[in-house]
């Protein structure tokens, strides 16, 4: 390669050194452990072994890199040196780690270290485990038959359904003090906050053998009492209105939502605590229990308040074949700005985009012959929430403003577009939550004549008189409702491993002369499911479905669909189909650019039109000891809702009315008037029994691996996918003949398709790579 396209491989190869490289820091005389070694291991978890001593090993970086890169290193990360005081000790650590998981029979050897020369050194533990001690018998007094204090049957029953240490199981210290804690919880979420739980475990290492039992009592049923509201750190009580700072109390106890009276439960101090910091305004919220005597339990509130103000400022880079782009974010938020604590935040977000940047890589693609181009752009938008308007309920409105480059074809259209928002959102239950929002946009496109490049016709020309642009790009406005439901039984939102999260999304709007032009109902609804069989394997699922029942019809010269482009549903990208770019499962649209030099074949843009009904469907195999990790996935998608059909003109008898020149067919721009009778796209169709059976026979499917690193804002993650469908690269020669015969001539031409063209960095080959920051759901 050369030219501009080697130009920026060097320029990116240098950024990414300065950026997570710097020069290495070494102890003079010191030996770093290039090497930690737990032979024998193979009963207990080797990962959770190796972070209890301390010995460590030297990441791979810098202790083994090559001598050529000794200057480097990652600049998170620090040599391990050689402790010979600290090794004798994890002698004895190994030893404990495997008594406290039943093996009291393992031998641990004397730590054996080799030098490796170079100031390196490699340890070697060998282990020897021996037999485990097994669960002989297990007993709970207090749900036994007979016992002279029993529990409630339902709380005894919750009980045993949650005990991990059983007759049979491995004798564990950390399983033995789960279930105390299990114990002791369930009977506080039962209603007794103040329960007594005595553990006793005897063991026989002769035989190998455990005994254990816990002694339950409950005590008596409880209410919460008074909230005592006090500051920190005078702790003294406060009885006004308003803290010191603005804050209304009011909304503060309407947060906490425990009333004198209710029933004690110790979920809900969790979630009344968690919707304080949910406030976002308090850097302590502390709640300490006071039980009197007869079940009474009071409560100490104890609040730090926070700097009621922020500001923030960032940026990305965004590449795919479809839309490459930097930004930069800049924002400010006050969480008290209005009083009531009122949140208001105002975002900025600066771009630009890199139009055609594959040119810049030297790639083959006919689409990507067109010039590179920086196009910029801008949005903006602004939010006012209203925390506790009702008891557990956010009332919002924000008003969002974007003149940008439309995102699935910045090289032909700008888009202004203006939304409005007024809405609700409240949580019904710790894990049910429920939106409802009304939406109003005004959508407007204008041609994108900086990145106009195109000598067959200019981007104005294309968006005037081109049957895919003509129904895509026109000035529309929509007022439609929302609603949308969650259940979220996720262990962690950020890095589930257990658990599984429902969702689902309504949306209606009815067409209003001058306020919404789409008459259409809009549903979908998706399942997350997350399983661990082992330590730092997860498997996780996904399957989401979508319709659209509306009608389509013509006004102005333009065919509306049941959605506006907007709403449309598209597959593909990193969140998606990861085997293809984002919004290239489906229905799409090639259209000419211009004749290719010398060879008379024509270059062209392929548009992602969307469509009315969409399936989606992925499995993962995630694999996380640390923070290095690997996944492999399987991913199925489709997108239905046009006929896959050909309008290609070669003899002019529904042209347009455009008149070639010898310079360009429609260059002067009086004889390229469209032709108002002739039909743009075919008809959508709606959601009907047949469109359902195309939903899930046309499939497209894909698989691949990935990379992942644990980061503080979350997993980095590279994926690498192939096609197990439309391998073809290119249409049939017959359709590409057609349309190059038509392309010189002016005459309108395109194609409407279900087989995604390849583009991998210009090139086609059916792969993809997705970069992105966060898990895939």
């Amino acid at each position: 390669m050369s030219g501009p396209g080697r130009n920026l491989h060097v320029c990116l190869a240098a950024v990414a050194l300065l950026v997570t490289g710097c020069p290495a820091r070494f102890v003079p005389g010191r030996t770093i452990v290039s090497e930690l070694n737990l032979r024998g291991v193979s009963n207990v978890d080797s990962d959770a072994l190796r972070s209890r001593v301390a010995t460590r090993e030297t990441s791979l970086w810098p202790a083994n890199r090559p001598r050529f890169l000794r200057w480097w290193r990652w600049w998170w990360v620090d040599p391990e040196y050689l402790d010979p005081a600290a090794l004798t000790r994890d002698q004895a650590r190994v030893q404990r780690f495997y008594q406290a998981r039943g093996y009291y029979d393992a031998h641990v050897a004397r730590p054996r270290v080799t030098d490796l020369g170079d100031r390196r050194a490699r340890v070697d533990i060998d282990v020897s485990e021996g037999a485990p001690t097994l669960v002989e018998d297990i007993r709970l007094r207090g749900c036994e038959p007979g016992d002279p204090t029993p529990l409630p049957p339902r709380v005894c029953e919750s009980i045993h359904a949650g005990l991990r240490t059983t007759p049979g199981s491995l004798f564990d210290e950390d399983r033995f003090r789960f279930d105390r804690s299990l114990i002791f919880d369930s009977l506080r979420e039962a209603g007794f906050a103040t329960p007594t739980v005595i553990p006793h475990a005897a063991v026989d290492p002769a035989t190998r053998r455990a005994w254990v039992e816990y002694t339950a009592r409950s005590g008596p049923q409880s209410r919460f009492g008074v909230v005592t509201l006090q500051l920190s750190p005078s702790l003294v009580p406060f009885t006004g209105t308003h803290l010191p700072n603005g804050l209304p109390v009011s909304v503060i106890r309407s947060a906490l939502n425990i009333d004198p009276g209710r029933r004690y439960s110790r979920r809900a101090l969790v979630d009344g605590q968690q919707a304080l910091f949910d406030l976002g305004v308090f850097g302590i919220a502390r709640i300490e229990e006071a039980p009197r005597p007869g079940g009474v339990v009071d409560l100490n509130l104890t609040l730090s308040t926070a700097r009621l103000w922020r500001a923030r400022i960032g940026g990305g880079l965004e590449y795919d074949s479809v839309r490459s782009n930097i930004h930069l974010l800049a924002a400010y938020e006050h969480r008290n700005a209005l009083g009531g604590f009122r949140r208001f935040r105002i975002e900025a977000r600066p771009l630009l985009y890199l139009v055609n940047l594959g040119s810049v890589f030297g790639g083959g693609n006919a689409q990507e012959q067109a010039p590179f181009r920086w196009v910029p752009g801008a949005s903006v938008t602004a939010e006012l929430a209203r925390p506790e308007m009702f008891r557990r309920t956010l009332g919002l409105a924000s008003v969002q403003y974007e003149l940008a480059p439309d995102p699935l074809i910045p090289s032909v259209a700008f888009r202004q577009v203006a939304r409005v928002t007024v809405g609700l959102e409240r949580a019904f239950t710790r894990r049910i939550h429920g939106a409802f929002y009304v939406r109003f946009t005004d959508l407007q496109y204008r041609p994108n004549e900086i990145a106009d490049g195109d000598t067959f016709r200019s981007n104005r020309e294309t968006l005037e008189n081109d049957p895919i642009y003509r129904d895509l790009y026109f000035d529309q406005r929509y007022l439609h409702l929302e609603q949308t439901f969650t259940y979220d039984r996720r262990d962690d939102r950020a890095h589930p491993s257990r658990g599984i999260y429902l969702s689902a999304n309504l949306l209606e709007s009815v067409r209003i002369p001058s306020v919404s032009d789409y008459t259409f109902i809009r549903a979908s609804a998706e399942a997350r499911g997350y399983v661990s069989p082992l330590r730092n394997i997860v498997f996780a699922f996904r399957a989401m479905v979508g319709g659209t029942i509306g009608a389509s019809y013509e006004d102005n010269g333009h065919r509306y669909w049941p959605l506006p482009s907007d709403l449309r549903f598209v597959s593909g990208g990193s969140q998606s189909n990861r085997g293809y770019p984002y919004g290239r499962v489906g229905v799409l649209g090639t259209v000419p650019i211009a004749p290719t030099p010398g060879t008379g074949a024509s270059a062209e843009r392929t548009t992602a039109l969307g469509g009315t009904g969409i399936f989606e469907a992925s499995a993962e195999a995630r694999w996380q000891p640390r923070s290095f990790g690997m996944v492999a996935f399987l991913d199925i998608s489709n997108v239905v809702g046009i006929d896959p059909e050909p309008y290609v003109n070669p003899q002019g008898t529904q042209a347009f009315g455009c008149q070639p020149t010898a310079t360009n067919a429609v260059a002067d721009g009086v004889g390229c008037a469209v032709d108002r009778s002739n039909r743009s796209l075919p008809p959508p169709r709606g959601f009907n029994l047949d469109t359902v059976r195309e939903l899930f026979t046309n499939l497209h499917p894909s698989v691949g691996v990935g990379l992942r690193y644990l980061t503080p804002i979350g997993p980095l993650r590279a994926d690498f996918a192939v096609r197990l469908a439309d391998l073809g690269c290119s249409r049939n020669a017959a359709d590409v003949a057609a349309q190059n015969r038509a392309a010189p001539s002016g005459w309108a031409s395109y194609y409407v398709v279900t087989q995604p063209r390849c583009d991998f960095f210009g090139a086609d080959i059916p792969l993809a790579i997705q970069l992105s920051l966060g898990e895939a759901y």
